[in-house]
């Protein structure tokens, strides 16, 4: 019985942490002007959150697991991300180089006699 108030008052407690959490999460991208930095943190939180809950419900080793696994998946899709924006900032440099370089070679007309032959 103790188990199953516990587990319910726990759901309480996340349901009101998590609306405090996404406005917090709106706050931040309105003060940082970074939605992603904002999500970011939004992530930490919440997965030390669940690992709280967890340690209280199925114990510390499972919880410890899970923490574990949630922060290196925040890293490793935090790290595709940086990748891809970098590959899209050399692709957008690359083309504006390429563009620059094509207006370069372009011929000027000349007002000369050669126009008129």
């Amino acid at each position: 019985m103790k188990k199953v108030k516990l587990i319910s008052i726990s759901f309480t407690v996340f349901i009101h942490f998590s609306v405090f959490l996404h406005t917090y999460t709106l706050l931040c991208s309105f003060f940082t002007s970074s939605i992603v930095l904002a999500k970011r943190r939004l992530l930490h939180i919440i997965s030390f959150f669940h690992f709280f809950c967890f340690s209280h419900i199925f114990g510390e080793a499972d919880a410890l697991c899970f923490f574990v696994e949630a922060d290196a998946h925040l890293r490793i899709s935090s790290d595709k991300k940086a990748k891809e924006l970098k590959k899209q900032e050399a692709e957008a440099l690359e083309n504006s180089r390429g563009a620059s370089a094509s207006t370069k070679n372009q011929k000027k007309p000349s007002c000369g006699s050669e126009e008129l032959r």
